[in-house]
C-alpha cells in the first residue's frame, strides 16, 4: 500500500522538477512569481556596481510586466542615466552609451567629447531609443494595457489595433489604483517608472486585471520606457503619482556606487560654480507621441542634468520571472 502511494508522489515531484529545469534553460519561460527579481549592473568611472531589485508583481503586475519585457529584450543595455536630479532620484532608460551603427561606427560623437565640446543636446538627440521603443510595440514585444477604445480591448494581449504605447500608471492618484495594504513607498532604492507631465485631458482605457476595464486620464498612462532609482529616502516624485514597484535587497551595494560618485566630485576639485552636472540645451522629448491632442504634449521641450562622468546603465538582468 505504501508503494502504490509513494510511486505517483515520486513521480509527480519529478515532474515539476523537469519542468523547472527545462524552464532554466528554455528562452520565453512564462512561470511568473509574485516577486522577480533583476540585476541592475551599473559602470561609473570604470568599475561595475551591482544592485539586487526585488519587484512587487503582486500589487504591480503591468508596471513590472512591462519593465522585464523591456529588459528581457535588452533594451536597458548600454544606456545612461540623463536626468541627474541631486539629492533625490536618478532617471533612466531613455538614451544611449555611444551608440554605433551596424559597421560598429559612433552614431554621433562620443559622450565625453559631447561634455567637453558642450554639445550634449545634439548628442541626446541622435542617441534617443524613443522609435527602438516604438519598433518593440510592433514588433509584439510588449505587452498592452492601455487603449484608445474598448472595442479592442483583450487582457495581456500584444499588437492588439487600438492599444497605445504606454502602460498603465498603477499608483493611488489615477482612478481606481489604490492598493489598500502593503503599498510601497517612495523611499531609498526603490524604483518607479517615469513619465514626462501631459497637459491632455483625454480619457483610455486600461486594464489592470483580467476583469476590471477602467477609463482613466491619458496623463497618468502615459509612462514608456524611463524609470527612476531614488536615490534619497525622500523624493519629489512620490509613489502617488509614480509607480514604485521595485525594492532594493540590499542598500549596501546602492551606497556604494553613491560613495564613488561622491568620492569622484571630491577628487575632482571642481572650481566655484562648476558642478558634477551639466545643464543641457533644450531637448525635445515625446516627438513621437500620437494619441494626445494638446500640441504641447508633443515634442515636449525640457532640460536635463547630465553628469560629467558618466553612469552607465550596462545592463539590466531578469535573475527571477
Amino acid at each position: 500500500m505504501v508503494k502504490r502511494i509513494l510511486k505517483p508522489v515520486i513521480l509527480c515531484v519529478l515532474a515539476v522538477l523537469f519542468a523547472l529545469t527545462c524552464c532554466m534553460f528554455v528562452s520565453g519561460c512564462t512561470i511568473e512569481t509574485k516577486h522577480p527579481e533583476v540585476k541592475i549592473t551599473v559602470t561609473f568611472n570604470g568599475e561595475d556596481y551591482v544592485m539586487k531589485y526585488k519587484l512587487y508583481r503582486n500589487m504591480y503586475p503591468q508596471t513590472v510586466r512591462h519593465f522585464i519585457e523591456l529588459a528581457s529584450s535588452g533594451f536597458y543595455d548600454n544606456t545612461i542615466i540623463h536626468d541627474y536630479v541631486d539629492s533625490d532620484s536618478w532617471i533612466g532608460g531613455g538614451y544611449s552609451y555611444n551608440a554605433t551603427d551596424e559597421e560598429g561606427n559612433l552614431i554621433s560623437e562620443s559622450y565625453e567629447d559631447a561634455i567637453a565640446n558642450d554639445r550634449i543636446a545634439d548628442y541626446l538627440e541622435l542617441n534617443d531609443k524613443e522609435a527602438e521603443y516604438n519598433a518593440l510595440y510592433e514588433s509584439g514585444a510588449l505587452t498592452a494595457s492601455v487603449y484608445s477604445a474598448k472595442d479592442d480591448i483583450k487582457y495581456n494581449s500584444k499588437g492588439a489595433e487600438d492599444a497605445l504605447r504606454s502602460v498603465m500608471g498603477e499608483f493611488s492618484n489615477n482612478i481606481g489604483q489604490e492598493i489598500e495594504n502593503g503599498a510601497l513607498s517612495a523611499s531609498y532604492g526603490t524604483l518607479k517608472m517615469f513619465y514626462y507631465p501631459l497637459e491632455t485631458m483625454q480619457h483610455v482605457f486600461v486594464t489592470p486585471n483580467k476583469k476590471q476595464v477602467i477609463e482613466a486620464l491619458y496623463k497618468y498612462n502615459s509612462a514608456t520606457s524611463l524609470f527612476m532609482i531614488q536615490t534619497s529616502s525622500t523624493s519629489t516624485y512620490s509613489a502617488s503619482n509614480y509607480a514604485t514597484f521595485g525594492k532594493i535587497k540590499d542598500s549596501d551595494d546602492l551606497d556604494d556606487l553613491l560613495d564613488a560618485v561622491s568620492d569622484y566630485i571630491d577628487d575632482q576639485e571642481y572650481a566655484d560654480g562648476v558642478e558634477f552636472y551639466v545643464e543641457s540645451d533644450t531637448v525635445e522629448v515625446n516627438s513621437l507621441e500620437s494619441y494626445s491632442k494638446e500640441e504641447t504634449d508633443v515634442g515636449i521641450q525640457t532640460t536635463f542634468n547630465v553628469t560629467r562622468e558618466p553612469i552607465i546603465i550596462k545592463s539590466i538582468k531578469v535573475t527571477k520571472y
